[in-house]
């Protein structure tokens, strides 16, 4: 749900030269032309707008002119309401006017608008990726004026918690930009299903994209790919370049790697074999299995 938070407070817009308040015809406003956030679900919706009919629209929506279309405004932060409110039949609404800004400063609004009232952990993987990476390469823009979205001095934020947007540390955040710029579409949708993990993503992220397809094909064959053998295959790929056969005989070599590194705790080899050497204990344990395995087929 988008919250009610005050955000002329928020966003220190009370006293904003570049900022006026009005009301203005909901069927004058137009979404914003690069929104990267999904509307909200009919559930939600439909909260919000029992929400609105209950106590009305609390806070001001905020919006710019719009670019192209004379007498036409943009809305960088409510969406999600002023759709609500055309569903209810509100024609007007108290709007704040942002003059003076640029495209990015724009941009940056949107976003920092939606993520105050979302967390970031709500969206796919692959979304938090192009969020975040069009929030950094936003910031990292000379001139930008974030002072436009800089919250009220009664919010304390430590300069511990300024330097982690999203909560995440500089590494995390380079991580997400990575996949979102490098990694092939069809591999986001893996990973998004949960069959990579964000730190392989990182490494085959570093692939081309037909090494990147190679990997798809075998992971839709139903191999699972670990942080371990992503780092596997991206070292195969930078030091030789990859061929199907090359990544299977990788995988089964992994694989068999894998096994050898097997052990059995040592609270069972006390319990079971005591003093026992190894090869007796191998003895016992091949029986064990066999005769196991003889009675599961029965």
């Amino acid at each position: 749900m988008e919250n009610q938070k005050n955000y002329d407070s928020m966003f220190n817009l009370d006293d904003d030269e570049d900022s006026c308040l009005v009301m203005i015809e909901t069927d004058r406003l137009i979404g914003f032309g690069d929104h990267i956030f999904a509307p909200y679900s009919e559930v939600d919706m439909l909260e919000l707008m029992k929400s609105i009919e209950l106590r009305g629209l609390l806070t001001p929506i905020i919006i710019r002119d719009h670019p192209t279309e004379t007498g036409m405004f943009e809305i960088l932060a409510g969406h999600n309401r002023v759709n609500a409110c055309k569903r209810l039949g509100i024609g007007k609404i108290h709007a704040r006017i942002m003059e003076n800004i640029s495209e990015d400063e724009s941009k940056l609004i949107v976003i920092e608008t939606n993520l105050m009232q979302r967390n970031i952990e709500d969206f796919k993987l692959s979304d938090r990726a192009r969020i975040i990476t069009e929030w950094h390469k936003l910031i990292k823009k000379q001139g930008l004026r974030t002072d436009l979205l800089k919250e009220n001095t009664e919010d304390h934020h430590s300069e511990k918690d300024e330097e982690k947007p999203f909560h995440l540390g500089k590494s995390q955040i380079c991580n997400y930009v990575r996949i979102n710029d490098f990694l092939f579409s069809d591999l986001k949708d893996l990973m998004d299903l949960g069959k990579l993990s964000i730190k392989s993503s990182v490494e085959l992220s570093y692939l081309e994209e037909a090494d990147q397809e190679l990997v798809r094909d075998l992971i839709n064959d139903g191999i699972r790919i670990t942080d371990s053998k992503a780092k596997a295959i991206k070292k195969l790929s930078l030091d030789e370049g990859l061929t199907k056969e090359s990544l299977e005989r990788l995988l089964r070599h992994k694989d068999n790697e894998k096994k050898k590194l097997l052990k059995i705790p040592t609270i069972l080899l006390k319990k079971y074999f005591g003093n026992k050497g190894e090869a007796e204990i191998i003895d016992i344990l091949e029986l064990a299995l066999s005769k196991y395995f003889e009675n599961s087929e029965k």
